[in-house]
């Protein structure tokens, strides 16, 4: 879970939460608490506020405003003021972000195009960034909720307290220290220990209705019965036990004091743990205080709500020093997205003022859809009216030092207005923002700010020599973006032409690619996403470089990259070539500088794994340590929701461990396997994991094993994958610990040293058993297994049924097996587990003596379920011999199985495929089986098509009795086709059969003067398929054929690439008869995109449109163009090529639909696109993001 997700969902929890608290009888009825006694000159006093802008927390009274008038202080939950500072501040960031990285994989999808993108300085672009900052400031000083304008205030009830404060000059305290409550309201979310079902703030059902009118009732013991009935143990332990306890404490040491007035969520006050009672036994004297409101109230709130106070400023600078203005305090980071690499915002709430200052710089770029283009101020004049919020007020030119820049001011909704200066400078557009009611637009504080502006031409600091970069920028240059070792610089060269310098870092473990592929596709990615033309090009593999150059008209760009193990490097110079070389040539990459940081040995807690890694000196190692472990207990708490199923099933983890300077990654992949799992052939199985990459591009991979390490419980072996066109390869080390694989990955170039990163977290890294040794997966889990199935517990039984394909058995496990097998009274027993128990003791122990005897025994005992009678049948055929052969036979013969099914019947038969020779000394009882139980004819025809075909028996063999009645079925089934439609079910039946049962009778001695009239109505059959099959099946049983046949095949196309799969039986049959009718590959690939593209014969339209040559992953050749009109009014463009030993076809290419059509399409645009594909088509990393 991410900070932001808990920041969110812990903020809504105090919004309503606060509203309860805990008695059965009613004597917490007030909101207004008087504390008095123990020795205080003055009393206190005690509200219960709600954290929300809605009017219904609004119902002040006049009590409530002399108690606060009379306070010399205000005391809070926390101020507010040190919000930002713990939420924004380095610690946190860092911290959170280091382990919320932890928790992620990312993948390399669209790394090119993201990297060569060019930004785009639209209307969408500038509405976001001159609109207000209502993201993160709605947050921490509205609370709004739109659409509800008409009912809510122009802040919550706490900032009011606070800003009343702040207005009237009174010291604001805070009950609790910010860090601790920031856990504990997070580790109240964590489900109870003992919970049955999650009892949590997210799956309450508390009425929204009654809440406020207990509230509006000052009904404290209604709102308590509410939270005892809806929320959690330890939402109250945590968001309110523990908190009371604090902030009593807190107002016990200030009330001595001083007056104060406290202001907390009113589920705080009651009950017996509740801040009243705990009050009370320290002896103070609590009582409720009377609502009385009056008109009097009403001007009151009016008063302090419309004014404003001048804070005091100072100055402050932007982190590259450009900007330096006066303000009421430091600005902080807004984060902005995807819009990162665009534009950077800056914001500072004014909190005692409920406004806010902001600033906000978009990046020019030399290249692409530049903000020159667009026309400078002029363009932005052109867009206010669309671009600002609200209704622009005030307009006019203005100016910011050298630079020219607007003046704009515009109201928004619940009466605040926006004030901008938008500044144009060669680099980038910077807009400052000042926004609250109209009494603080015109105050002192805001005029400062705005004449205070001072922009410097450049950046004083990169910041890169730490990271190992050696670059002479120009002095005119901004920071746009830096995020580690990823960045974007720009500015102008010393000529003053645009430049830019980019970095980033591809994070991917599963992916190599070649150098010159990479580096290529690179510059020319960038020239089509500029629409420019690449006019030169330098290539320079050994230091993994590119120069080129990119022209169109009078416009020229000097492009540069260089890859450095997974970091990327981008230098772009506009029409200065002088200026280009001395930014290229200056440019060069060392060892990071790792001085301000500790090594430390890192502990992942949750997977029990250790290692050297780095830890900036500035984090807070106590906030990062405490953060990592309510990060911990959150995913231990949702792998425990489910804790019934996962303890047999496993679990899945993955991190990325970063390094805090340059941003590099090395990933872990950490795997709790099912417990009844095994390895089935010891380590020498785990091992061949690592001889082949698992995915489409692993014929390209050679496997280098650099250790191997085995002990008891454990095996590790470290190995790289290289390509041939690179030096970088992918590093991994893999463990088994327990039940436990872990698999730690990185990728390097190995002509450089090793990033120090990556290399020390390998070299300590530790991975310690957290399973008993019978959970080792060297370990068999058989017993376990059969002693589970077998329990009187449900889920035991349960998790063993779920878990069969894990098992790993042996011969000590083989006679109860068997015995578990034969016991049918086992209620877990269903059709489904029965057979893949049969199917785990056939793989374990077909090769042993007496396994043919139990699966006839087994076939007896379960005569009555088909499944389980087909599927014994099927592995006692398997075995393959003559004793195996006998007792199938007459175990169909005096148990026929009980199905009519045509798979189930398929199957039963289908092992003697390709062993017919078996099945000839039995033929005569087979043929009896077969006329006694006609639906398993058909299966027997086509055992004796495929014995005519493999030499094993033939026709001729048959019995009289039996060629008497394939004729007669012949005769009947050719007189069925005759009446049947080609659309009928029964018509695709009765040629199937025919195609077999000709055949057979094709292959007889007197076929031609005995079944001569079945053999010329079957060629008479119009239907293409069949043709072309039964053709087929001539060839290949040497039976008399005509190439005029084959040729009338070849005319039509639509089963020719079937046909010639078909006839590949017989050695060089084939090849012959390519040889002698030279079919063209343009008919074979359309025959093939026939066969498998989805296209309906008869019914959409394919036609040759063009040939290409185009080149894939090692290999060049041609690539046939195909357009496709579908019945559906489709047209569409498809590519069919060959690599690997293999036909291929692209996705289609639309060029119209039924509904739209695509007139401005070119053609020739889309072949391009289709052959790119085909180009891209082994290249994993770019085809994934193309396509």
């Amino acid at each position: 879970m991410d900070l932001l997700s808990l920041s969110r969902k812990v903020l809504f929890v105090f919004i309503l939460i606060n509203l309860f608290t805990v008695s059965s009888q009613e004597k917490y009825q007030s909101l207004l608490w008087k504390i008095e006694g123990n020795g205080l000159s003055k009393p206190s006093y005690l509200y219960g506020t709600m954290h929300v802008s809605s009017k219904i927390a609004f119902n002040l009274g006049d009590e409530f405003f002399e108690a606060l008038s009379s306070a010399d202080a205000v005391a809070l939950e926390t101020n507010p003021e040190v919000w930002l500072d713990f939420y924004r501040g380095e610690d946190l960031m860092e911290a959170s972000k280091r382990i919320y990285n932890q928790r992620n994989y990312f993948s390399s999808n669209r790394f090119y195009e993201n990297f060569t993108s060019i930004p785009r300085y639209d209307l969408e672009r500038f509405q976001q960034f001159l609109g207000p900052q209502d993201r993160i400031l709605n947050q921490l000083l509205y609370r709004f909720n739109y659409g509800e304008e008409n009912y809510e205030e122009t802040t919550y009830l706490d900032m009011f307290l606070f800003q009343s404060a702040r207005k009237e000059g009174k010291p604001i305290f805070s009950l609790e220290d910010f860090m601790e409550s920031f856990f504990l309201a997070r580790r109240a979310s964590l489900p109870d220990e003992d919970a049955k079902e999650e009892n949590s703030f997210r799956n309450q059902r508390m009425s929204q209705s009654d809440l406020q009118t207990a509230y509006l009732e000052r009904n404290l013991d209604l709102m308590d019965s509410m939270i005892t009935e809806n929320f959690s143990n330890n939402y109250r332990k945590y968001l309110l036990d523990i908190r009371n306890e604090n902030m009593v404490e807190a107002l016990d040491s200030l009330m001595p004091k001083m007056s104060v007035f406290s202001g907390v969520g009113a589920a705080h006050l009651a009950g017996e743990k509740g801040m009243i009672e705990m009050l009370r036994e320290k002896g103070y004297t609590v009582s409720p205080v009377s609502f009385n409101k009056s008109s009097s109230a009403s001007k009151t709130f009016n008063k302090i709500k419309k004014s404003s106070v001048d804070m005091p400023t100072s100055i402050v600078q932007s982190e590259d020093g450009r900007i330096e203005l006066e303000s009421v305090g430091k600005f902080y980071s807004e984060d902005v997205g995807r819009n990162m690499d665009l534009y950077q915002s800056h914001f500072l709430p004014d909190f005692a003022n409920g406004a806010y200052y902001s600033y906000k710089r978009m990046v020019k770029v030399p290249y692409g859809e530049n903000y020159r283009e667009k026309g400078g101020l002029d363009y932005i004049d052109s867009i206010l009216y669309l671009a600002i919020p609200g209704d622009i007020s005030k307009q006019k030119s203005t100016s910011v030092g050298d630079y020219d820049a607007i003046e704009v001011t515009s109201e928004l909704s619940r009466n605040r207005y926006l004030k901008q200066i938008i500044v144009d400078t060669p680099e980038e557009i910077i807009v400052f923002k000042a926004s609250g009611n109209k009494s603080f637009i015109k105050s002192k504080n805001v005029k400062t700010y705005f004449k205070s502006i001072k922009i410097k031409p450049g950046s004083k600091a990169t910041q890169l020599k730490p990271l190992g970069i050696q670059i002479d920028l120009p002095d005119n240059h901004i920071i746009a973006h830096q995020d580690k070792g990823s960045f974007l610089i720009n500015g102008l060269t010393k000529n003053k032409n645009f430049f830019s310098f980019r970095s980033s870092y591809l994070k991917d473990f599963s992916e190599l690619e070649e150098d010159r592929f990479e580096l290529v596709y690179l510059v020319n990615s960038f020239a089509k996403e500029m629409e420019y033309e690449v006019t030169d090009t330098v290539l320079d593999l050994k230091n993994k470089t590119i120069k080129a150059t990119l022209s169109k008209g009078d416009q020229t760009y000097f492009v540069f990259y260089h890859i450095y193990h997974n970091f990327y490097y981008q230098i772009i110079v506009e029409n200065d070539k002088q200026g280009a070389e001395n930014l290229i040539n200056s440019f060069s990459r060392t060892t990071p500088d790792y001085s301000d940081y500790e090594t430390i040995i890192e502990n992942d807690t949750l997977l029990n794994l250790t290692f050297k890694s780095y830890f900036s000196s500035s984090i807070d190692s106590m906030l990062f340590t405490e953060l990592k472990s309510l990060q911990d207990d959150f995913i231990m708490a949702e792998n425990a929701e489910d804790s019934l199923d996962r303890a047999f099933e496993g679990a899945f983890n993955s991190r990325l461990y970063e390094d805090p300077l340059t941003g590099e990654v090395v990933g872990l992949n950490h795997s709790v396997l099912n417990d009844y799992f095994s390895l089935e052939l010891g380590l020498e199985e785990f091992k061949d994991r690592v001889q082949l990459k698992f995915n489409r591009d692993s014929l390209y991979y050679d496997t280098q094993i650099l250790s191997e390490e085995e002990t008891d419980t454990s095996f590790r072996i470290e190995y790289i994958y290289t390509k041939e066109g690179t030096d970088r390869v992918l590093h991994l080390l893999e463990t088994v610990i327990g039940n436990e694989f872990i698999t730690l990955s990185s990728n390097y170039d190995t002509t450089l040293s090793k990033p120090v990163f990556s290399k020390q977290i390998f070299e300590s890294f530790k991975a310690n058993a957290r399973s008993p040794m019978d959970k080792y997966v060297l370990t068999s889990k058989a017993e376990k297994w059969l002693n589970d199935i077998t329990s009187d517990e449900y889920q035991l039984k349960q998790q063993a049924k779920e878990s069969i394909r894990e098992v790993v058995f042996d011969s000590t496990h083989r006679a109860r097996l068997e015995r578990v097998l034969l016991n049918d009274s086992l209620e877990i027993f269903d059709e489904d587990l029965r057979l893949s128990l049969l199917s785990k003791y056939t793989y374990f122990f077909s090769e042993d003596s007496g396994y043919l005897d139990f699966l006839m025994r087994f076939y007896d005992q379960y005569k009555n379920e088909p499944a389980v009678q087909v599927a014994t049948l099927n592995d006692i055929a398997r075995i393959a011999t003559d004793e195996s052969t006998e007792k199938f036979i007459s175990a169909i013969e005096e148990n026929p199985p009980m199905t009519n099914d045509y798979y189930e019947i398929y199957s039963m038969f289908s092992i003697f495929e390709d062993s017919t020779h078996l099945l000839k000394p039995y033929l005569g009882r087979l043929e009896s089986f077969a006329m006694e139980y006609e639906e398993f004819l058909p299966r027997v025809i086509y055992l004796v098509d495929r014995a005519n075909l493999n030499g094993a028996f033939s026709t001729n063999d048959l019995s009289e009795d039996f060629i008497e009645k394939l004729e007669k079925r012949g005769k009947q089934s050719i007189r069925k086709i005759s009446f049947s439609e080609k659309d009928e079910n029964t018509y695709d039946e009765l040629l199937e059969d025919m195609l077999e049962l000709g055949s057979v009778l094709l292959c007889h001695t007197e076929a031609q003067k005995r079944f001569s009239d079945i053999h010329e109505k079957l060629d008479t059959i119009s239907d293409k398929y069949f043709k072309a099959n039964y053709l087929a099946k001539k060839i290949n049983r040497n039976q008399s054929y005509k190439m005029e046949e084959v040729e009338a095949i070849m005319e039509d196309t639509t089963y020719l690439y079937p046909f010639f799969n078909w006839i590949d039986y017989k050695e060089n049959v084939r090849d012959s008869i390519l040889t002698e009718l030279n079919p063209s590959k343009e008919l074979l690939y359309h025959s093939y995109l026939v066969e498998n593209g989805g296209y309906r014969i008869d019914v959409d339209s394919l036609k040759f449109h063009s040939k290409v040559n185009a080149s894939t992953y090692g290999d060049s050749g041609e690539v046939y163009i195909y357009q496709s009109n579908t019945s559906y009014g489709s047209k569409n463009l498809v590519a069919v090529y060959f690599v690997d030993s293999e036909i291929h076809f692209t996705p289609s290419y639309e060029l119209s639909t039924s509904t739209k059509m695509y007139e401005d399409i070119d053609i020739e645009e889309a072949i391009e696109e289709l052959i790119q594909l085909v180009e891209y088509s082994n290249r994993v990393r770019v085809f994934n993001s193309y396509y």
